[in-house]
């Protein structure tokens, strides 16, 4: 669908976190660190450029993600970036990176489908950032194995009742039935929908967030979707672009995977409609298990992008609705795209029932539970440190 050549921003609300200057850091009787007002709990996930760590709020009794860098290790990680035909190379450091993600979670400000933030305690003379967020405590909506490539899903896939497999696959082959889905059509309809609320605002903010992905959905114990690491996120300009390109490869649109003509000046791409793009990857991820561009090698990958590439399964037990929602995002012309407010009214979306949710969550804290047991004895067997990541900066 077209879009306007002039792109209007929203008002921006007024921000309702802190910073703080005045950093104190202690242990208690215990032996537990704390910052300020924070006891600092288990490690949640390891980071490029930092840690996540579970943090208990003693004022509130809230419980909250921080996030904890070193700045000189960040200063000394440079990132290239490309910024298009003519134009050479920029070099930043990760450490503007992280400032950049603060500054992007500042702009939009409160929002309930997305990571808030809390409070950023750095001093001036200290070589670390504490960044308080909010917590999705069941973890990412799913996670990358990278030595198998494959995505595993919070609650594995029969967690739906076979009656309700079968109704699902009624207008599909009798041989989808029974194969499971990398998360059940109607919870996975619940979880998108929460992702697009915090899209959609995003963008009405004048703000793209360039790595969306199943990662960096995570998930709250209400069983709500929170958008989160605003790492590469950025603001547009007045037509809604942004330059260079930012992310994970297998999530970018085609618009950043076809080569430019050097003869013609490069004015960027849309970055709302890349957004979109990578959401109907993260669809697609969600529904089948694995990732519709596959190849062997980088190059092959883009070009396999470029050209859209993409078989749908024969036998995916997915709803007709389903099918047309991944093909009316997944549209190599950017301008034919959904947008994020077009996605929200479809009926795919529309009809999301989240009277599921709590009986999917409660499964998935089980299974979570269990596999930190699991993780637990192996670490013991072997001698070795380990932990289980709910969370993935």
């Amino acid at each position: 669908m077209s879009r306007g050549s002039l792109f209007q921003r929203a008002p921006i609300p007024e921000a309702k976190f802190q910073k703080t200057e005045d950093v104190t850091k202690e242990r208690d009787a215990d032996g537990k660190k704390r910052i300020n007002q924070y006891v600092v709990g288990e490690l949640l996930g390891q980071g490029t450029f930092g840690r996540v760590k579970l943090c208990h709020d003693t004022v509130t009794g809230n419980r909250y993600a921080m996030k904890v860098f070193r700045k000189q290790q960040l200063m000394r990680k440079k990132d290239f970036q490309n910024e298009g035909p003519g134009r050479g190379m920029s070099v930043t450091t990760a450490l503007s990176k992280v400032y950049n993600e603060i500054e992007m979670m500042e702009s939009y400000s409160c929002h309930p489908r997305c990571v808030n933030l809390v409070e950023v305690l750095e001093h001036q003379d200290s070589q670390k950032i504490y960044v308080v967020m909010t917590l999705g405590e069941v973890g990412s909506l799913l996670t990358y194995d990278e030595c198998e490539g494959t995505y595993t899903a919070p609650v594995p896939g029969e967690w739906i009742p076979a009656s309700s497999q079968s109704t699902q696959c009624s207008s599909r082959s009798s041989t989808s039935r029974g194969r499971s889905l990398a998360i059940p059509e109607p919870i996975a309809k619940c979880f998108i929908k929460d992702a697009l609320e915090g899209i959609a605002h995003l963008h009405e903010h004048g703000i793209v967030h360039r790595d969306i992905k199943p990662d960096n959905f995570f998930i709250t114990t209400q069983g709500r979707v929170l958008l989160g690491d605003f790492t590469v996120a950025s603001k547009v300009d007045e037509h809604g672009r942004v330059r260079g390109t930012e992310g994970t490869y297998s999530f970018m649109p085609p618009e950043c995977c076809t080569p430019t003509d050097e003869s013609q000046e490069y004015s960027g791409h849309d970055g709302r409609a890349a957004d979109m793009w990578a959401l109907g990857v993260t669809v697609w991820v969600v529904l089948f298990g694995s990732l519709p561009f596959q190849k062997a090698n980088l190059k092959e990958l883009f070009e396999s992008i470029a050209e859209c590439q993409y078989r749908i399964p024969p036998d995916a037990p997915v709803s007709p609705e389903g099918l047309h929602f991944i093909q009316a995002v997944l549209v190599k012309d950017a301008t034919n795209r959904l947008t994020a407010k077009d996605a929200l009214a479809h009926p795919w979306v529309s009809t999301a029932d989240f009277s599921q949710l709590p009986a999917y969550i409660e499964a998935a804290l089980k299974v979570k539970e269990e596999r930190a047991k699991k993780a637990a004895e192996d670490a013991s067997v072997s001698g070795s440190s380990s932990f289980t990541g709910i969370l993935r900066p």
